[in-house]
């Protein structure tokens, strides 16, 4: 959708009156299977090339967005549980496991040898501001500068179960411990809320807010902490239906706050309620993270799930009352909407109006194409086709298409203003100017094919159908074959544009090809 378009839509929304929910969202999960070493992730951080760095149990492992890549038996690092992963302002990867501190850098990993620090079982870490690296060990927390392979010993404080360091922009550190919040001075650890003012609950994450803190405790509260009158007050208490409180994370134009069975965002007009699928039986989530493409990342004991927003919107308007099979924007700027019962809407800046459709035209309106006069092609699933020229209703019987009867599938109109129709009973054309049509199983398509989409590229017309995928090259299909799978494979959706064909099957994924040659060439397959 161009920005011409896309402007027009948005006036339409307004002038129309049309309500616009809110985005949904979309799933994935990712665990052995798809090569992760374990389904129990314990870390999470992006790097400067957009690359996932993920910490399991079993070690350590970078996504790209395609494969896992995994480091956990590079000999390199102390290869161990992954317990904390940071990204400094140089690019580079801190690795915090339950046996030491490793540097990536350029390819290489590099063990922090600080004393104390060398066989220690890291928490948590952070590098700030002023490239000084915080390190919380069981008992302890460090401070390194000189970052790097001769990285040197600031200070360090005895402080016990340290889970999370957090710096705000002005440079204050907050420490979230097992026993209540503290902050990080020149020259000491202070306490600032005992852990008896919050009923002896673990400080699991911090977020600084608009001159205060926002903090989550192990037993899923959320508290709002005030800097100018010291007070402390509950914003979210405990509800044993959203099970251990994680983090919070700036995503989508709000804060949301991550529990062991769903997210959750609290704005003034309600909350915003994420749950996992249930078929996949989350049992308690571990941490969390935004990426620069606003995918939130959450590591749980059963995989790494991705959650990211869905580009589509939910629009309500009082004269749409049925579902919507079809779209299509003609050359005046008119949005039709094909819905059941044979049902087409016209959609523009006058607001939403019903077409009046012949009596005995039902069934769902499965597609809807405007050829260069700005003819309508309306078909109904099971009923045949309507042609509207200059407000002038020509109706096209399912058997005046084939005696067969067939339900309809697909409209393409090709450069030549020729229409094909794929339908359950094969593919059928139209030539422009005639009025009959004609059967492509004398073209090289058998009519017991289901025929589910045409499209047209730079090398001519393509057919996905139920007996493979054709190719017409000198006024006959040709089966092609698919590198790598059989002649037959069904074919449902289809994608072309100026370097590939992507061929979406049934069965064996989504599939891109380059074509030259004749020839089909794999390039990349998506199979989950």
């Amino acid at each position: 959708m161009n920005w011409v378009t896309a402007l027009f839509l948005l006036a339409v929304l307004h002038l129309a009156h049309l309500k616009v929910y809110s985005q949904e969202f979309t799933y994935s999960l990712f665990d052995t299977q798809d090569g992760l070493p374990s389904s129990t992730i314990t870390a999470l951080v992006e790097d400067d090339a957009g690359h996932l760095w993920i910490g399991t149990d079993a070690g350590l492992v970078r996504y790209n967005g395609y494969e896992f890549q995994h480091f956990y038996d590079n000999p390199s690092y102390r290869m161990a549980q992954v317990n904390a992963l940071a990204v400094d302002s140089s690019g580079r990867l801190w690795v915090g496991t339950n046996t030491g501190l490793s540097l990536y850098r350029e390819g290489v990993f590099y063990p922090v040898d600080v004393e104390g620090l060398d066989t220690a079982s890291v928490q948590s870490l952070s590098v700030t501001q002023n490239q000084k690296a915080l390190i919380a060990t069981i008992n302890h927390l460090f401070i390194i500068e000189n970052i790097g392979e001769n990285s040197q010993l600031v200070e360090k404080f005895e402080s016990k179960g340290i889970l999370k360091i957090t710096e705000e922009v002005n440079g204050e550190i907050w420490l979230g411990t097992i026993d209540g919040l503290k902050r990080l001075s020149a020259d000491s650890i202070e306490n600032v809320i005992d852990d008896r003012v919050i009923n002896q609950e673990d400080v699991v994450d911090i977020l600084p807010h608009e001159e205060s803190l926002l903090i989550g405790t192990s037993e899923e509260n959320v508290y709002h902490y005030t800097f100018t009158d010291r007070q402390l007050e509950v914003v979210r208490s405990y509800d044993d239906y959203y099970h251990d409180f994680v983090s919070f994370e700036r995503w989508d134009g709000h804060i949301w706050c991550v529990y062991g069975w769903l997210i959750l965002s609290q704005t003034d007009t309600g909350a915003t309620k994420i749950h996992y699928p249930p078929e996949w039986n989350i049992k308690l989530v571990n941490t969390s993270f935004v990426d620069s493409e606003s995918n939130l990342w959450l590591g749980s004991t059963e995989g790494l799930i991705r959650i990211r927003k869905s580009a589509f919107l939910t629009i309500d308007h009082s004269e749409i009352e049925s579902e919507i099979y079809s779209m299509m924007e003609d050359r005046n700027q008119t949005i039709w909407l094909g819905s059941n019962h044979g049902m087409v809407y016209q959609w523009n800046k006058d607001g939403v109006n019903a077409w009046e459709k012949p009596d005995d035209f039902e069934g769902e309106v499965i597609d809807i194409v405007s050829d260069a006069n700005n003819n309508i092609w309306i078909a109904s699933f099971w009923k045949g086709l309507v042609l509207l020229s200059n407000e002038e209703i020509t109706r096209i019987h399912e058997t005046d298409i084939s005696e067969l009867g067939p339900d309809i599938y697909d409209l393409h109109l090709d450069q030549d203003q020729n229409l094909w129709i794929g339908t359950y009973r094969g593919l059928f054309v139209r030539k422009n100017g005639q009025d009959h049509f004609i059967s492509c199983d004398t073209l090289g398509i058998p009519n017991h094919c289901d025929v589910y989409q045409i499209k047209h590229g730079p090398s001519g017309i393509w057919v996905g159908a139920s007996c493979g995928l054709y190719h017409l090259q000198n006024d006959r299909f040709r089966l092609m074959t698919l590198p790598g799978l059989t002649h037959d494979i069904p074919i449902r959706s289809l994608l072309i544009d100026n370097e590939s064909i992507w061929v979406g099957t049934i069965g064996y994924g989504l599939r891109c090809y380059s074509f030259n040659n004749d020839q089909l060439h794999l390039q990349e397959v998506i199979d989950h």
